[in-house]
Parts: C-alpha cells; structure tokens; sequence
C-alpha cells in the first residue's frame, strides 16, 4: 500500500516538473520573441512625445512599469487580465487626479491664445515644454468613479491631456496636444487553472482635442496681425470613439510569485467619428503591443515589488530608451515607496493610506526633443481616491495579500499590517 502511494506521489512530482519545465521554456520563448520585436521595430526610430491621456500616480512612480502589478479598476485602462486578479467588490467612489509640469504655465496657456499677448508668451515658452494633466475646459476633466467585483469592472471617466512646446525660435513650430476625454469603461477578466489569467475591456469615448505641428508660416501670420483662432479652433474638435484592449498574465509557481504580462491595447487603433459641426476628428490612438513582468518578495513587515515593461513594441518610429521601464514599489504599514526608470529619466512617487481616503503623488521624466535624453519634461502628478469595498481572498500572485472579508477600505494591509493596494 505504502509502495503505491509511494509511487503516486512520484508520478505527480513528474507531472508537475513537466508543467514548470513547459511554462518556463514558454516564458524564455516570449521573452527571446520580445526582445527580438523590440530590437528590430526600433532601428531608424527617432525619440518624440508619447501621448498618454490617462495617467495613474502609481504607475508613473514606479517609472511606467505597470501592467504586471494592476489588479484594481485601474487594469481597465492598463492591463485587462487584472481584472480577474481582484477577488472583493470595490468600489471607487471618486478618484482626483492633477498634475502639471509646472502649475505657472496654466496661466501661459491662456496667455498663449490672446492675441495681444501671443508674441510675449512665445518667447517665453521657447524651448520650455509645458504640460498639464487637466483639461482647460473643465477644472474636473481628470477625474473617475469605478467598481469592480471578481471578473467585471466598470468606469465612468473624465481624463485630460495637453502639452505644447515651441521650438526653434530661426524656423519656430508649434507642437500642440490637447485632449479631453469622457466616456464609459467595461472590462471582464477569467482565470484559467491559476496560471493564466486574460482580460479584455472596452472604452466608448468622447474626445475634444488636436495633436497638431504649427510651422512657421502659421506662427508668422499670427505675429502679423492674423487671429490666435487659426490654431486654437482646433481644440474644439469633437467625436466618439470604441476602443478595445486585451491582456494576459501568465502567473509562475515560486516564492518570488512571478507574473509576465503581455498587453494589446488599442486593437485595430481607436479612431474617431467626427461630430456634426466639428471641422475635424479628433485625433487617434494607433494600437500598441506592451510586455512586462513582476516579483514580489515579502518580508517581515515590509514587500519588496520590482517590475519591468516594454512599451511599443509594434512601432518603428519610437526609439529603444524611449520603450523601456523599470520600477520598484516598497509597501510600509500605512505608505508605500516608489521609484523607478522612465524612458532613461528618474522617477518617485508614495502612497498614504489614510482609511477609505488614499493619496498618491509622483514626478517622473517625459522626453520631448528630438533625440533621446535631449529635452527631459518634468513632471507632477498627486492623486485623490476615496474608496470602499469588501475584500475576499487574495489569488496569490504579484501584489495580493491576505484579506480580512470585511467591509473595509479599499487600500487594504497585510496579515503582518502591510500597506498594500487593491
């Protein structure tokens, strides 16, 4: 009898070998298939602005390095297959977010559209890249309230976006972004045997905005009399739009929990059905392959998150520096620390919990030249979320901890009184 079970057990320890040994040959296989997809979608590339409309305080501390650690209302727009990692009901009862560059240049964008003060503004702002995570139409354009329950999640959102640099005061251009975004968000994610997990989630959108390069010729027609309204009627551009993500995780046996993450977000680009009276459609969002991974080592009283992504990874144009992220998420009872790699520049960011109320906050490098490491875009990010839930079991991979099953904050702690987010 012994011998049999003896026996038994022995044929399981094979089969499971066998499983890890193919799991792992996948891995190295994507990730041999990734990097060769990064080196060679990236020969001739040249270094620009990414645009990203909506923005988590979280991500950017951790340098950008997300979709393998996302596992609450934000995999929506991050990674779909988080979805299925979240085992509670929460419910994000609003979410705040502002950020800029520098909070002075609000007033130069207002400046920058007046006709009398169009040319003062000019020299001021060349060379100086301006951003802002708001809209200009409405102080509460960054903005959302989310649920989410085991395998659904759904958003209502407001984002904003602008940015604008003038370069080149001998042949001057004016490179302008202004997007506001409003619309729903849908998503579901299913796990399968607690290895793989996938996700998809659908966006309906309302856009306002341009990204638009004004040359010379239009620049000079302003400075000699002609009307501001030649650039900035192109603000006033308006339409819907149905976007498409996917996602999976592929989730490793081990004490490091190792998750790899593989993300398509914007399938088949997200393009937009001009409104009636608007002179033009707003502008797309072309489609974007993302991979990435994630460990999590937990210590007494502490978990040590690292994370890696590669952003891009279909596009030709953008450079090799300007695709890769790596950050690191150190959870403390009641704080987290944040830093991390973002397109080559440096980037932080923290967390406190303070009970149903959570802010976020981080600053982080966007490249904006010409060439990588040319002109780095400072920037700032603070965020604030009041949320609720009830939290079930944790599924154990990257970023879960054990829950209490209670009605309690969103931002939950460990078993050890860890502070980590759902």
């Amino acid at each position: 009898m012994r011998h049999h079970f003896r026996c038994a057990n022995q044929q399981k320890e094979l089969q499971i070998r066998k499983k890890i040994r193919i799991v792992y040959f996948s891995v190295i296989v994507v990730m041999v298939f990734s990097a060769t997809m990064v080196f060679c979608f990236s020969r001739r590339a040249f270094a620009h602005e990414l645009y990203q409309v909506h923005r988590d305080a979280r991500e950017e501390g951790m340098g950008g390095a997300y979709i393998s650690v996302v596992n609450d209302a934000e995999s929506l727009w991050f990674n779909p297959a988080g979805i299925a990692r979240d085992t509670g009901t929460y419910w994000t009862i609003a979410t705040i977010r502002a950020g800029a560059s520098d909070p002075s240049e609000l007033q130069d964008l207002q400046n920058l559209q007046s006709q009398s003060s169009f040319n003062s503004t000019l020299q001021k702002l060349y060379g100086k890249p301006m951003w802002a995570d708001v809209g200009e139409k409405s102080p509460y354009a960054d903005a959302d309230s989310a649920f989410i329950m085991p395998g659904l999640a759904f958003s209502y959102f407001m984002d904003g976006d602008s940015s604008i640099l003038i370069d080149n005061p001998v042949d001057p251009t004016l490179d302008l972004n202004y997007i506001e975004d409003k619309g729903f968000a849908l998503g579901t994610g299913f796990s399968f045997g607690n290895v793989l997990q996938f996700g998809v989630a659908g966006k309906y959108i309302m856009r306002t905005g341009v990204r638009q390069a004004f040359g010379a010729d239009t620049i000079a027609n302003i400075l000699n009399g002609g009307s501001t309204s030649t650039i900035f009627n192109s603000l006033n551009n308006t339409g819907t739009g149905i976007s498409l993500d996917a996602g999976a995780n592929l989730i490793l046996p081990g004490q490091m929990h190792p998750v790899f993450s593989f993300v398509w977000k914007n399938i088949g680009n997200t393009d937009f059905k001009p409104d009636t009276g608007s002179a033009a459609a707003p502008p797309s969002d072309p489609a974007e392959l993302e991979a990435g991974g994630a460990l999590r080592f937990d210590l007494p009283g502490m978990t040590i998150l690292p994370a890696f992504e590669v952003d891009y990874m279909n596009d030709s144009t953008v450079q090799l520096g300007q695709k890769l992220h790596a950050g690191v998420e150190l959870s403390l009872p009641l704080i987290a620390l944040r830093a991390g790699l973002d397109q080559g520049y440096f980037s932080y960011g923290c967390g406190f919990n303070l009970g149903i109320i959570r802010i976020d906050a981080a600053s982080w490098g966007e490249e904006m030249g010409g060439a990588q490491g040319q002109m780095e875009s400072q920037r700032y990010l603070v965020e604030v979320s009041l949320r609720m839930g009830f939290s079930g079991a944790h599924s154990g991979s990257a970023d879960d901890s054990s829950d209490s099953g209670n009605w309690e904050s969103y931002f939950d702690t460990g078993g050890d009184g860890r502070f980590v987010r759902r």
